[in-house]
């Protein structure tokens, strides 16, 4: 464990971070994406189950040097692809491609949280055909469920719905395909913990659902199993335009 920070080397200009439970993903000026970290369940998109597994073949630097992801390219025509946005969850991540509609993700898929009927986690970034036909704006990630925010303002699921964390009253299976939430209005922003989830609307209203465990959804301890506004002295007279959500709270970003 470092006590000081320490400079990450890598060979270009990085433009944005995105950080799992044990893992980060990093994206460069010119569309890379590099991985470090812990790869056991995937989530470094570059090492196959058994290089990840303690560090074999190849040593734990192996896992935690900066290196470049290797994408599958099963049902991808193009010689070489580039990435223009990147997203994490708890284990699993997703990657938005410069000029494509198609989006890769990979990693834990024991809910179905990147979008395919397997539940075999996924170790190198592969296509997902389930998320075809959207105009997709970001994804956020829990522990084992997934919202995805699409330019319309739109917002659809998958996952584990046991907590409510997927917003849909009513279901009894996990979700492997996108599912929308409806009866909300136009959503800006998307946010996850472990179990719990939150949106923010044009208005700057957040709302939030899921597991009331760690009272982080601000509804006290019951379960929340479809979006529900959050009310207080502060929050009925602030626009919220951002929330960071960890594994037991949550933080608000406000606008005068």
């Amino acid at each position: 464990m470092a006590k000081h920070p320490v400079e990450i080397s890598l060979p270009e200009k990085i433009v944005k971070l995105a950080s799992g439970n044990d893992f980060v993903l990093f994206l460069s000026e010119t569309g890379q994406v590099y991985s470090c970290g812990n790869g056991e369940t995937g989530q470094l998109g570059r090492l196959n189950h058994y290089a990840c597994e303690n560090g074999r073949r190849g040593g734990i630097e192996r896992l935690i040097t900066p290196a470049p992801i290797l994408y599958n390219r099963s049902s991808i025509k193009e010689k070489k692809i580039l990435f223009e946005d990147i997203f994490t969850g708890a284990h699993h991540y997703f990657l938005k491609v410069q000029g494509q509609p198609y989006i890769l993700a990979g990693g834990l898929n024991n809910f179905h949280q990147i979008g395919l009927p397997s539940t075999d986690s996924v170790f190198f970034p592969t296509h997902i055909p389930s998320l075809d036909g959207y105009q997709w704006k970001k994804f956020a990630g829990g522990l084992h469920h997934t919202l995805g925010l699409t330019t319309t303002g739109e917002v659809y699921v998958l996952g584990r719905c046991h907590e409510g964390q997927l917003g849909i009253d009513g279901l009894t299976t996990h979700v492997d395909q996108p599912t929308l939430i409806s009866n909300i209005p136009k959503v800006i922003d998307i946010a996850c913990g472990n179990h719990v989830s939150f949106i923010i609307d044009e208005t700057g209203k957040v709302y939030s659902f899921g597991a009331g465990t760690s009272l982080q959804h601000g509804h006290g301890e019951d379960d929340i199993k479809i979006p529900r506004i959050m009310s207080s002295k502060f929050m009925d007279i602030k626009k919220i335009v951002n929330v960071a959500v960890g594994a037991q709270h949550t933080i608000f970003l406000t606008k005068e």
